[in-house]
């Protein structure tokens, strides 16, 4: 979903390679960072009442914000190298029947782009999800053949899927991430010829990737250049091309219209500007005025509006020491 933010994901990521290399930081480190996970959510509660709103809108709000971090929580708190192992054994199973389900989605039912989601439906935006299990099943199979588990060419298939997936998902990001991931992986891992051969099949599947998706897609086609890729995200037409806002973009223009350019602390309030698909009594009156701006499709810009850099720094405060906690053990 939109609110799915990026930065929530790369947290798992990491925690995923982390447990996988075998790498730990102690207890103690992990009590930290569920503490200020903790303090930052208190703390957004609180600053609610300088903004006071509907109570059912701020609770819908803490749902759509917090509930990835307390699934981090959940994840860094009480799994066991056990319990990775156990639920990754599933991984590459779930991999291809979501790549059939979706060969199937595109193919025969003719749905195509945000409407392509495997086994995670075909409602818009269902490629989220779908995203993320590309993600760590990318990290997984690196991992493996990094740690002599799996075959080069069982990593090359199990990465070829996701690709495909990826293309018929339209999900373009996958491109860069992996290369992030190959990279990641093998700046962490020991064997420089392994290292060698992930880093080539990772660059050579993200050029795969990218002819697949022109293949699918004619009109974009020339898309992935460095040029292309930053005009298009940071366009002040907006991501849909109508005027709404874009990613490099929105904090700027949101801070333009209604912040007067000012220093945007704590924001306009958590759950005041929220929205729901299926129930109308959770659309605020912002979102009724200004839904039209998209900023609901950028977990960055729903949470500067919301929280502002309150938010946004604590975000990336938790990512950062995150980040810090696992290379320092590398």
């Amino acid at each position: 979903s939109s609110a799915a933010s990026d930065v929530y994901k790369r947290q798992l990521i990491l925690y995923l390679i982390k447990k996988l290399t075998n790498r730990f930081k102690s207890q103690k480190n992990v009590n930290i960072v569920t503490s200020f996970i903790l303090i930052f959510i208190v703390l957004a509660f609180m600053f609610w009442f300088v903004n006071i709103g509907s109570v059912s809108l701020l609770l819908w709000g803490a749902r759509n914000t917090f509930r990835f971090l307390i699934f981090f929580i959940a994840v860094i708190q009480f799994w066991t190298l056990y319990d990775v192992e156990k639920m990754l054994g599933y991984i590459n199973l779930l991999l291809i029947i979501n790549f059939i389900l979706c060969i199937y989605e595109y193919f025969i039912l003719g749905y195509s782009g945000d409407y392509v989601g495997g086994g995670f439906g075909i409602s818009h935006g269902c490629n989220a999800p779908l995203n993320v299990l590309l993600v760590v099943a990318t990290v997984y199979n690196a991992v493996q053949y990094i740690q002599k588990k799996e075959t080069l060419g069982k990593t090359i298939l199990y990465i070829a899927l996701c690709s495909s997936i990826s293309g018929m998902a339209e999900l373009k990001v996958y491109v860069i991430e992996v290369v992030m991931v190959v990279f990641i992986v093998g700046c962490f891992s020991k064997g420089f010829i392994k290292k060698l051969f992930l880093v080539l099949a990772g660059l050579g599947f993200a050029f795969v990737s990218i002819h697949f998706i022109e293949t699918l897609i004619p009109g974009w086609e020339g898309f992935f250049t460095i040029e292309n890729m930053y005009k298009m995200v940071s366009s002040k037409n907006g991501y849909n091309n109508s005027g709404d806002l874009n990613r490099l973009t929105a904090i700027s223009e949101l801070n333009r219209m209604f912040f007067e350019n000012g220093i945007n602390i704590i924001g306009l309030g958590l759950g005041n500007c929220e929205y729901s698909d299926t129930f109308s009594f959770l659309n605020s009156s912002f979102y009724r005025q200004y839904g039209f701006l998209h900023y609901a499709w950028f977990s960055v810009a729903k949470v500067y509006l919301e929280l502002g850099w309150f938010g946004i720094c604590s975000h990336f405060f938790i990512w950062g020491y995150t980040c810090l906690l696992y290379t320092s053990d590398a």
